[in-house]
């Protein structure tokens, strides 16, 4: 188990030179046998020629890999635009503050840009050059989430359905009672809160969608980054952080949401979810720093509603309801305070706060680049799924801590995790290093050929008593048209026992597996995917072929 730790004085400055001998590692109050101590520290560990950007390795004709060549192992940033969870008029000022910090930055700092949308895409993979990062935020336009409500667009719909309700008209109905009549065109009350009924139920199902879709970005990220080695530090630009990350002994569900009540009809179960992104996290050692890019916010009705509109929330004919839209924004914004501040700390990263972005993000990037490495290793209670609380203590006083406080024991699921990861336009996974030639048909060979080389080198296998070691690997391959229709798939386990020199073996050239499949004529994308079984660590890649039509005739 590896654990990144970083050390700060009261000034919040790194602090350097401890001992091995001044730290302790406990994991649910037991201690733990260090076995791996390393210092990282950017002016004795990394010069800016060890963090420039290793170059793309050259390979031969019909050879693909999702292998990345790091000088060494080194401090990464990733800077993560979320579009999904920011209004437009935010996002803008992120991105402007986001150029900013890019032009300034020192040389050698190594970063990657992501933007998170719809789904995650990469803008920019890591390099320490400003000028292509630079370029690369500067085409990251702004767009409209279908998933988020604003605040002021919550205050529209409420101030109209109330000021519909605040001009109903009394009138008696001969038997002592009283009916509402409205003005022509508008609704009855009835309507009126069936409409906020019907309004709540789809707020809610966009927010699980939004839910779910930013837990399955950082997913994906942390999977796209695994390979690299060392700590990442991960800056979350966004206007809203709608997941938190914080277990309970209770119900892992009842903070996994921001802002959703535990029990209502909106609270979806997301603990299979939230579990899988811990987990990818801590795998890919990614801390992450949040900074809400909307900066200082005001409580009150929003400037931009109409007279009608505004007029619900401050007539005196609604004495309680500007209260009551005060108290639900003091809420919602404490709510996702906490969400930022958990995510954080579950990941051993810093709430990043101020108006200031730009020194924002480098302050956060510069003390997150000063660490002490820990490892040991844990005890295997693989059959206990519950959360495993490390705690890291310092013999010294004074001094503030950050690491991720615990881990889930691997797991498998249900559902394939290959699954996800096979969909196309996903990011490249490199858990799982691999090399791939794919050969088209030729005169001999009637089908297309897929060989991969698996590097299982990460990969801790079980061993037999004869000290063997039990491989389980599932591979798929599947064909994509140019038009993006699944037109052909092959897959297979494959379950082997390796004496110690066919390990030796594989540990030098690669595990070698071979698939071939059967494609008529025309240009595809493959996605090829393996999964260990054992670790549940997964390497993707992209591949492409073109079949003949001579070819595809025999």
């Amino acid at each position: 188990m590896l654990l990144d730790v970083t050390v700060t004085d009261g000034q919040g400055h790194p602090v350097e030179n401890l001992p091995q001998s001044d730290f302790t590692v406990l994991e649910n109050g037991k201690p733990q046998t260090i076995q791996v101590f390393e210092p990282h520290f950017p002016a004795t560990n990394q010069s800016a020629s060890a963090m420039a950007t290793a170059p793309a390795p050259s390979l031969p004709p019909h050879t693909f890999t999702n292998r990345v060549a790091p000088a060494a192992e080194q401090t990464s940033a990733i800077l993560l635009l979320d579009l999904l969870n920011t209004p437009v008029l935010d996002q803008a000022y992120a991105r402007k503050q986001t150029i900013r910090f890019l032009k300034s930055t020192p040389p050698g700092q190594r970063i990657a840009i992501y933007v998170l949308s719809q789904r995650l895409v990469l803008v920019q993979d890591f390099t320490s050059d400003p000028t292509l990062l630079v370029a690369a935020a500067e085409q990251a336009l702004n767009e409209k989430s279908l998933f988020l409500t604003t605040e002021s667009e919550r205050q529209v719909f409420q101030g109209t359905t109330e000021n519909v309700g605040t001009n109903a008209t009394p009138v008696a109905t001969g038997q002592g009672q009283q009916s509402l009549t409205l003005p022509l065109g508008s609704m009855d009350l009835g309507s009126a809160q069936a409409r906020t009924n019907n309004n709540a139920a789809m707020e809610g199902s966009r927010t699980g969608l939004r839910i779910n879709s930013t837990l399955d970005g950082l997913t994906a990220l942390a999977g796209a980054v695994s390979f690299y080695p060392g700590r990442k530090n991960l800056v979350w630009l966004s206007g809203s952080f709608p997941i938190r990350l914080k277990p309970t002994d209770a119900d892992l569900s009842r903070t996994a949401v921001a802002g959703v009540a535990p029990g209502s009809p909106n609270n979806q179960d997301f603990v299979t979810a939230v579990r899988q992104v811990a987990s990818a996290l801590a795998a890919a050692r990614i801390a992450v720093y949040p900074i809400d890019v909307r900066g200082v916010q005001t409580s009150g009705v929003d400037p931009t509603l109409g007279a009608a509109e505004s007029a619900s929330f401050t007539s005196p004919g609604n004495p309680t309801t500007y209260g009551t839209l005060l108290n639900a924004q003091s809420e919602t914004r404490f709510s996702e305070r906490t969400s930022m501040l958990e995510v954080a700390q579950q990941t051993g990263g810093e709430v990043l706060a101020g108006n200031d972005i730009r020194s924002a993000i480098a302050k956060g990037l510069e003390r997150g680049s000063s660490y002490y490495t820990l490892a040991y290793v844990p005890e295997k209670e693989d059959s206990n799924p519950a959360f495993r609380k490390v705690t890291v203590q310092l013999k010294r006083n004074g001094l503030t801590l950050g690491y991720r406080p615990g881990y889930f024991p691997v797991k498998s699921d249900q559902n394939h995790p290959l699954v996800a990861a096979m969909q196309p336009g996903m990011l490249p996974l490199s858990a799982i290093p691999l090399t791939v030639v794919v050969l088209p048909p030729d005169a001999v060979n009637r089908l297309a050929r897929i060989d991969y080389s698996i590097q299982i080198g990460g990969i801790d296998f079980p061993e037999t008593d004869d000290h063997r070691r039990h491989v389980v690997f599932d591979c798929i391959a599947v064909a994509f048209s140019k038009e993006g229709r699944m037109v052909g798939q092959v897959s297979n386990t494959i379950d082997a026992t390796l004496s110690p020199a066919d390990y030796t073996s594989a540990l030098k050239d690669g595990f070698a597996v071979h698939q071939e499949i059967d494609l008529p004529s025309g240009s595809y994308t493959f996605r090829l995917g393996v999964l260990d079984h054992a670790s549940q660590r997964i390497g993707t890649l992209d591949a492409s072929v073109v079949v003949p039509a001579v070819a595809a005739a025999k």
